[in-house]
Parts: C-alpha cells; sequence; structure tokens
C-alpha cells in the first residue's frame, strides 16, 4: 500500500506478488495486486486479482466495488475500441 501511495506502482505489484507466494489465500494480497494492476492500465489482470479476493472474502464491500469498478472499465474500453475500429 505503502509503495502505491509513493506512486512506485510496479513496486506495489511485486510486494503482492511477493506476498501471494508466501501466504496463499490472501484476499489482502490479491486485492492490492488488483491495485496495482488498475494504476499500470492493465484492467483485465485487475478483475482476475479482485476476483481471486472475492472469493476468498465474499462479504467484502471494499472488494466488491473495485471488482464492478474494472469490470464497468473492461466493458467501457469494449465500447470505445468497436467505435474507433
Amino acid at each position: 500500500a505503502c509503495k502505491m501511495k509513493l506512486g512506485d506502482l510496479k513496486g506495489a505489484l511485486l510486494d503482492a506478488d511477493f506476498a501471494l507466494r508466501e501466504t496463499e489465500g490472501n484476499a489482502k494480497a490479491f486485492f492490492r495486486q488488483g491495485q496495482a494492476h488498475i494504476a499500470l492500465n492493465d484492467i483485465d489482470a485487475a478483475v482476475e486479482s479482485f476476483q481471486h479476493a472475492l472469493d476468498l472474502e465474499p462479504n467484502d464491500g471494499a472488494i466488491k466495488r473495485e471488482l464492478a469498478a474494472a469490470k464497468k472499465k473492461v466493458s467501457l474500453d469494449f465500447a470505445v475500441n468497436l467505435i474507433y475500429e
């Protein structure tokens, strides 16, 4: 979380990846990984990370919101690509 706030997005992603290697089933690490992917504009990877987090913590409102926002961005990006192709 600190690296994200400092703008070190790739470092934040590496930290999340490391946490996931160390502890399987870490919803918070999947959540942070998703946030880093969003910030790096890798929306498909973000959706995947948020979905893993939600699978582990199905009642977490923050995860649900981030997943919904990421899915919406995927839909919007798809629509924009259709218009401009």
